[in-house]
């Protein structure tokens, strides 16, 4: 294992290296990604002969920078990011000190890691297509370490890791599909610079215009049955009822009694029947829909409006948000139930009527006593107060913009009575302060509205630009009523979405205009936009959304109400006893090793060889067996030295440039016997 590594398997680490390192970059701190590059470009001027060994401080050092960069980084040597950030350095800085195959080794098994690695960050299609190809690349990396004492080509070495991943594809599918899907023993956290992604647990006048100029994917919803109409499509998430006269923001989770069961499997889920939530098991849900939510770094998650059906993980608060037990930090599935109208809740606690009445001690002093007004006009009524408040957008100028005007102390006042202007978030909340003004309990509620619909797969595909802000108000005899004054004075907003709410003044995705959703009137570029997307959705749903309840349903479906773990006990056994029969086979198969042009030639002189009485014995070499035939019959010694010294010359030495030539040379040397 001591022997001389050769150019070309040294060409081929480094290749595997840079190939399995790059999808961490975006995690890698700078200092491991500059010692990736000194690394591989000191090993280059070593194949240039331009440098020698890295002497042993040079190595300590890089060790210890390595090391306290990734601490300064991530305040720790173990983790996710850092622990990545760990072993792409140490396989870089191997490089360094390749002497002998056995360190060839060690560079390959680390770089399997790193591939491995790579899916914990990003678990998409293009990235998956990625690593798979880099993962045939390692395999033959290994086989050009295998052939090194040979003169093989590009072609045939990679043909050759190709054929070797190829043959291990059924074995992964068969594992893939049959190994129990069980929960992780542990579970490990995102990098804190990922944490927040969507919409934010608190709203100030503009965040949620910054946040539509965005068109990543927010999650998508699949419908068993019934699909909601554009106008139902509201996708709760966060309920703010605290308000500091700029920035609306939600109550602990603690102060809103999360209701939650813990069961004697230690899940969480809801109580069957809270006694505060009179929607259940005497009326059926308008919507069943599955969900799966892309990675946000936050603790709550989406419904058309209240759900009813338990989530792994999760618990319903007071005000019907959905909390699930760990941050949503990689994508989350999940399926619900829900009704779109409000809960009909038998009575409205003191306490919380209190939390939704709070208005600041001070400022805002119109919108107070417009508020005042209306309860004196309409006598505290709330449904005449909404629709007099309603109406007095729907009549005045008011206007719906993503580029309002900034406002200064009095945010409320302001917006009303001046500049009129403004995006979801000031609608709603100059309509919830108005009503808490008037005497009527009310709260922003944010999420999402709208959504594209695909009909072939019933899948709504919600993005960030989709964000929205509305009301809710009490109303005694029916509870928590959703109220969206942005409806008030942009209906399109709600009918067919933000690209046509704003179309008159060009500012839909204005930051991002190569975004594909931008041509989605460009029929070619739609329809390639969609079929990628559709694609992506089966890939999620198919397999990363495989889980045990999918397999479970597999099984069901191919071996019937059998027993689940008698079933994968049947299935291992039987893919196992076929993988060993199929692998026997290819082994004890004669002619499954393929015989090279210049091999084939030296079997036909052995052959000639043994006709005239000078069979090769068990192990011979052949400048041995030809030396043996020289002596015994001098009249062969010309042709059978000169054969075997020239085929041993071309197998096992550097051979001829041209091996054609060599082949016709030794078919002509052959002829003469």
């Amino acid at each position: 294992m001591s022997q001389r590594i050769a150019r070309s398997s040294t060409i081929w680490l480094v290749t595997t290296l840079l190939l399995v390192s790059a999808p961490l970059f975006p995690v890698l701190p700078f200092a491991v990604i500059g010692t990736v590059i000194f690394c591989v470009f000191w090993r280059y001027r070593q194949l240039q002969g331009q440098c020698g060994e890295a002497s042993t401080w040079l190595k300590v050092l890089l060790v210890v920078f390595c090391s306290i960069s990734i601490y300064i980084e991530f305040k720790t040597l173990v983790g996710l990011a850092a622990g990545a950030s760990v072993l792409v350095a140490a396989c870089s800085m191997k490089l360094l000190e390749l002497k002998a195959v056995r360190d060839t080794w060690i560079i390959m098994l680390l770089s399997f890691f790193i591939v491995v690695t790579g899916l914990l960050f990003s678990q998409s299609i293009l990235m998956a297509g990625y690593l798979l190809v880099v993962l045939v690349v390692v395999v033959s990396a290994m086989a050009a370490l295998h052939y090194q004492s040979g003169r093989k080509r590009l072609g045939f070495v990679f043909r050759r890791g190709a054929i070797l991943s190829a043959q291990a594809l059924p074995m992964m599918l068969i594992l893939f599909l049959v190994v129990p899907r069980i929960p992780p023993l542990w579970s490990v956290p995102m990098p804190e610079r990922d944490a927040t992604t969507g919409v934010s647990d608190s709203m100030s006048p503009g965040d949620i215009a910054r946040l539509s100029q965005s068109d990543k994917l927010a999650f998508r919803a699949t419908f068993d049955g019934k699909v909601p109409p554009p106008e139902e499509r509201y996708w709760r998430g966060i309920v703010m009822s605290h308000f500091d006269g700029r920035t609306w923001s939600q109550e602990d989770h603690d102060k809103l009694s999360v209701r939650q069961d813990i069961t004697e499997d230690g899940l969480v889920r809801w109580y069957p029947t809270p006694s505060w939530y009179t929607i259940g098991e005497d009326t059926d849900p308008e919507y069943r829909y599955d969900i799966i939510l892309e990675p946000t770094g936050q603790s709550w998650l989406f419904s058309l409006g209240p759900a009813w059906e338990p989530i792994v993980d999760a618990g319903v608060t007071r005000d019907y948000r959905l909390i699930p037990r760990n941050p949503v930090d990689f994508r989350m599935a999940y399926q619900l139930e829900s009704h779109t109208r409000q809960a009909n809740e038998r009575d409205l606690p003191t306490w919380m009527a209190e939390l939704n009445l709070r208005l600041p001690y001070d400022g805002d002093r119109e919108a107070r006593a417009y508020g005042e007004k209306l309860s004196k006009q309409f006598d505290g009524d709330p449904i005449k107060i909404t629709n007099a408040l309603l109406q007095q957008f729907r009549t005045q100028p008011f206007y719906y913009t993503l580029r309002p005007p900034l406002l200064g102390a009095n945010t409320i006042d302001e917006f009303l009575f001046a500049t009129r202007q403004g995006f979801c978030s000031h609608y709603a909340g100059a309509f919830v302060f108005v009503m808490r003004a008037a005497g009527i309990p009310a709260r922003v509620v944010a999420g999402y509205q709208g959504g594209e619909y695909k009909p072939d797969d019933r899948v709504i595909q919600v993005r960030q630009f989709d964000a929205h802000a509305w009301a809710e108000i009490w109303v005694p005899e029916s509870g928590w009523v959703r109220v969206d004054p942005t409806a008030a004075v942009s209906p399109e907003r709600v009918r067919e979405g933000l690209e046509e709410a704003v179309a008159g003044e060009g500012s839909f995705l204005s930051e991002r205009p190569f975004s594909p959703v931008r041509f989605r009137h460009v029929d070619l570029l739609n329809k390639m936009r969609l079929s990628w997307e559709k694609l992506e959705y089966q890939w999620q749903r198919r397999v990363l959304g495989y889980h045990h309840n999918s397999q479970e349903a597999l099984f069901r479906r191919l071996f019937g109400d059998r027993d689940m773990y008698q079933t994968l006990a049947i299935v291992l056994g039987g893919a196992t006893a076929l993988f060993l029969l199929v692998m026997s086979a290819v082994l004890l198969w004669p002619g499954r090793i393929k015989r090279t042009a210049l091999e084939k030639l030296y079997d036909r002189f052995c052959r000639k060889m043994a006709k005239k009485g000078f069979e090769r014995y068990p192990g011979e070499g052949p400048v041995a067996y030809g030396q043996r035939i020289a002596e015994s019959a001098p009249e062969l010694a010309e042709v059978a030295v000169t054969f075997t010294k020239y085929y041993a010359s071309c197998q096992y030495g550097r051979g001829s440039e041209n091996p054609s030539d060599t082949i016709k040379q030794l078919k002509v040397t052959l002829s003469s016997v």
